[in-house]
């Protein structure tokens, strides 16, 4: 977009060029009829300018009422669409006719399986290894 005084250059330059025009315009005879033509048309493209950069401010607040309608109204949307909720209940079939869409009821026959948790299994207990049955010295059978 282009910047409010990007067009200042041109329009110094053709006020510095009728400037010049009133200056020197001795040298040139029969310059006049030319020069109140371009001071016209320089008038009328510095008012069309000031409209053009009007109508962008006027446009800016515009967009900026109309986004602000906008949000408001979908807030309001919102109310009334909780409240046909309310009304009729979040499964109703008939909310699709105010372009909601019910929630679903879930079949109960459709149930997903849920997989027990398996227990971990905890490693059987290994038996503590047996100690060599030594007899205490003294009571050995005696030998027959």
């Amino acid at each position: 977009m282009l910047k409010s005084d990007a067009y200042g250059k041109d329009f110094r330059d053709l006020e510095g060029f009728i400037g010049a025009c009133n200056e020197n315009g001795s040298l040139v005879p029969g310059h006049e009829p030319l020069k109140a033509d371009l001071a016209s048309s320089l008038e009328k493209t510095r008012t069309l300018k000031i409209q053009q950069e009007s109508l962008q401010g006027n446009s800016r607040a515009a967009t900026d009422r109309f986004r602000d309608s906008l949000e408001e109204s979908n807030e309001k949307a919102s109310r009334l669409r909780s409240f046909i909720i309310s009304v009729l209940g979040p499964t109703n079939p008939l909310l699709s006719l105010f372009g909601i869409p019910p929630k679903k009821v879930p079949n109960p026959n459709n149930r997903r399986r849920t997989k027990q948790k398996a227990k971990p299994q905890t490693p059987a207990p290994t038996p503590a290894p047996e100690e060599p049955t030594t007899k205490p010295p003294g009571t050995a059978k005696p030998a027959e």
